[in-house]
């Protein structure tokens, strides 16, 4: 029976292991803030860059009004020290926002599939073959000599 348990928590752990490396993938693309229409609601997630090296992070989003963004956010200094939670910033303090989309391909699903299905398999084949080389590879190389020599 203990085995049985060794076994399911290796293949538990080696499946864990294995799917930490699924993950999104995001690229930061920078806005102008002239060009943002008014009164439009964004809902993706922002950092917002101030002239005062301060930087906002914009979790669900923010409104544009005429002057100013309006939507929760957390300042934070140039050390990552959190200043203030707040809701609305003007624009004339703003330096550059950008915008953080995700761009996760197809290709990477597709490989995170592949690892799930291959991957924990090999993981134990590679251990079976590192503890005994001779159950994997045999009595490798395998000499035959003429039986004309003896």
């Amino acid at each position: 029976m203990k085995p049985l348990i060794f076994f399911l928590y290796s293949l538990i752990g080696v499946f864990m292991i294995s799917m930490s490396g699924c993950y999104r993938t995001y690229e930061a693309v920078k806005l102008n803030v002239d060009t943002l229409p008014s009164l439009q609601t964004f809902t993706d997630q922002f950092k917002v860059y101030l002239k005062n090296d301060n930087i906002l992070i914009y979790k669900n989003g923010f409104t544009r009004n005429d002057n100013a963004l309006k939507g929760y956010y957390e300042a934070y200094n140039y050390n990552g020290t959190l200043l203030k939670v707040d809701s609305t910033i003007f624009l004339d303090s703003i330096s550059a926002i950008t915008q953080y989309t995700e761009t996760t391909s197809g290709g990477m699903y597709f490989a995170s599939a592949m690892n799930l299905f291959f991957g924990v398999p090999l993981t134990f084949l590679a251990i079976y073959c590192l503890a005994c080389p001779k159950c994997c590879f045999g009595s490798c190389p395998t000499i035959y000599i003429p039986s004309d020599l003896y």
